[in-house]
């Protein structure tokens, strides 16, 4: 996705939430707005989310991108505003998908509601982009954006590559993709000046008494790895952990799925891609935090050398985990990661996992859950969550999920029954943190949509990217400090 002028077969795209054109202020300089009112007058336009009608044809075409809502996000009513994040996203992906149809190579975005370009753009480049196991990337649609200081085209350039890798790290077929390739992908990305990575393999992990992570991938003949990430800034406002969940195939081990429950499952490693590409946007944007990150990659396969059902694993965290389901792997594998994160001393956790389809049946596909112990942290990142246009929803924590996962002699479950599913696992997770601030990403739903919907594209989307850059950029030490939990784990 490139900014720049100068392209032949040119679309202008002008967002609307009325059924009246802006102002002259924000439309080129070539079309003459009394012309466009009165052929805007000629038919009717109800300006929702994803609605294109065509103005103009000819040497200068015009389309009209809808970005009215009528109910507000998340359902929240606070704001009488006509339009948001999400419905400019969307708008945005449907003016790029009209123009890619129409065979158009530059599409123009012209008088965005304030405050909501990135949403437009990033929703453009969605729509743009398409994914070929045997190419490399390439758009065929160019997006500008007029008047657009050069920070914020840098900073929108940046995020978008980092969503467009997600995409390609996630739409990888998994014969392509086993946990050493796949990791050995993502290091070549995120090396650059200031940064130390680490491969862990089998013999490493041994050493770090890592069993859980072994016991995951211990199915497979690709044996686990673990990807690490240090970045250290020229002056740090405290330390930051990411963890991801790189499962690059699950079957479900032993408890083996469906044939309709597999076929997505090349998807289960989003989470991982998720927190490559936030810590590499985070070091691009030069953010004053010094910066850990841990992926954790394998194969959940049966065979006979997979973990059992009625397994206990001690955890390098040395605590014990009785094995009730091996679907449930996620939560294993990321028991470890979280206790190398805490070994590092941060100021907070944050992990993110394609965790459980109980979060996709509580939230549907398109919003992610999310857990934190910190209800001001919980306010933080749903207001960032709010103006990225990426729908997630706090999902609740506490006594009663615990006593779901308690087992015998002090052991830990790795599932809590059928009911709250997505928090018995977040509730799993929170005993490998300590009283370390953390926030829990549960992405099953929108990380990969096998129809796109509300503007995201099939397949990968690059959710969550957008929402967790913006939360660590407004993040300080001192509201860190504040929210750090007082409850042992």
């Amino acid at each position: 996705m490139k900014l720049r002028k100068g392209n032949p077969k040119r679309l202008i795209a002008i967002f609307t939430a009325t059924e009246k054109i802006p102002s002259t202020s924000h439309l080129p300089p070539e079309i003459d707005p009394l012309l466009l009112q009165r052929a805007v007058e000629r038919g009717t336009f109800e300006p929702t989310p994803g609605t294109i009608r065509t103005v103009f044809t000819g040497p200068c075409p015009v389309i009209l991108c809808g970005c009215r809502v009528s109910k507000p996000f998340l359902g929240f009513s606070e704001t009488e505003s006509d339009t948001d994040a999400a419905a400019v996203f969307q708008a945005g992906s449907a003016a790029a998908a009209f123009a890619k149809r129409e065979g158009f190579s530059l599409l123009e975005l012209h008088a965005i509601p304030d405050g909501f370009q990135e949403a437009a753009f990033r929703g453009a480049a969605a729509a743009s982009y398409s994914y070929s196991p045997t190419k490399n990337r390439r758009r065929n649609l160019e997006v500008l954006l007029p008047n657009l200081s050069p920070v914020r085209k840098r900073r929108l350039r940046s995020v978008v590559t980092w969503e467009d890798h997600i995409r390609d790290w996630v739409n990888t077929i998994p014969a392509r993709k086993p946990p050493l390739t796949l990791a050995q992908r993502m290091r070549k990305v995120l090396s650059r000046p200031h940064v130390r990575t680490r491969l862990w393999r089998r013999r490493d992990l041994e050493r770090s008494k890592c069993r859980g992570i072994l016991a995951v991938g211990g199915g497979s003949d690709n044996p686990p790895v673990v990807l690490t990430a240090h970045y250290t800034p020229p002056k740090s406002r405290g330390r930051i952990a990411l963890v991801g969940k790189g499962v690059t195939f699950d079957s479900g081990g032993l408890n083996v799925k469906t044939a309709e429950g597999m076929k997505t499952m090349k998807c289960d490693m989003a989470g991982a891609a998720l927190m490559a590409a936030v810590f590499g946007a985070s070091v691009e944007a030069g953010l004053p935090w010094e910066m850990f990150c841990f992926l954790g990659f394998a194969e959940n396969l049966p065979s006979g050398k997979a973990y059992k059902p009625g397994d206990v694993i001690t955890m390098r965290s040395g605590k014990r985990v009785e094995v009730l389901n091996t679907d449930a792997e996620g939560r294993i594998l990321l028991g470890d990661l979280l206790d190398l994160a805490l070994e590092r001393k941060p100021d907070l956790i944050l992990d993110a996992a394609t965790l459980t389809g109980a979060c996709m049946v509580a939230l549907g596909e398109t919003t992610g859950g999310f857990f934190t112990r910190s209800r001001r942290l919980a306010e933080e990142f749903l207001s960032h969550s709010e103006c990225s246009g990426e729908a997630f929803w706090a999902l609740p924590l506490g006594r009663c999920y615990d006593e779901a996962i308690k087992g015998e002699e002090g052991r830990i479950k790795n599932t809590g029954g059928r009911y709250g599913g997505a928090s018995t696992a977040a509730a799993f997770l929170e005993k490998f943190v300590g009283s370390v601030p953390w926030i829990h990403l549960d992405i099953a739903g929108p990380a990969f949509l096998e129809k796109g919907a509300c503007g995201w594209p099939r397949g990968a989307t690059g959710f969550g990217l957008m929402t967790t850059l913006r939360f660590l950029e407004e993040l300080s030490p001192g509201r860190l400090r504040k929210t750090s939990s007082r409850w042992k784990r």
